[in-house]
């Protein structure tokens, strides 16, 4: 009996895998089709159009249409010691993939303050999502969390596609995208 369970555990487990890396998989095709699709419309707010305040090295906010589907939306803030991107892409109006960079800037050894001109990928983060549920991460380099100190690594990755401004965001671009 205990060689049955572990058999049935066994084929479980591995159609689980097989079924996320084929999610994966297809999600990678989404996100390759779209960063080739010339034919999208791009729409872009300043930072102006759609924060309260500017960060130092300013903000852009980007739709990427497709008739009147958003298929693609960036969001770049420059803070004062860095460059943070974060990229999100869209399959039947849902996000399925976030591909977010830090860039930090260097410092500058001579003037000791930091250099502008000279930016250090410092982190990559490849989130993967199917039902709006995540089930797949890819990490490289090193984060500098996060928003404040009182929330952990899991509450960031969590609240990444449901940030309440992200709705508001694909709204801004919408109505600039089509008045």
């Amino acid at each position: 009996m205990a060689c049955l369970l572990l058999t049935f555990g066994c084929i479980f487990a591995s159609h689980a895998q097989s079924h996320k890396d084929s999610v994966v998989s297809s999600i990678r095709t989404t996100f390759q089709r779209i960063n080739s699709d010339k034919s999208l419309q791009v729409v872009q707010l300043d930072a102006e159009e759609f924060l309260e305040d500017a960060p130092d090295n300013g903000a852009t906010l980007s739709g990427y249409f497709k008739g009147d589907t958003l298929c693609k939306m960036v969001l770049e803030v420059g803070i004062s010691y860095a460059m943070r991107r974060w990229e999100y892409y869209f399959a039947r109006g849902q996000i399925v993939f976030i591909y977010e960079t830090d860039k930090y800037y260097r410092q500058d050894s001579v003037n000791g303050g930091l250099d502008h001109s000279k930016l250090d990928l410092a982190f990559e983060g490849r989130y993967y999502y199917e039902n709006r549920a995540l089930i797949h991460t890819i990490f490289k380099g090193k984060k500098k969390l996060l928003e404040s100190d009182s929330n952990t690594a899991a509450d960031y990755i969590e609240a990444l596609p449901k940030k309440p401004q992200i709705d508001g965001y694909i709204k801004l671009l919408k109505k600039k995208a089509h008045p």
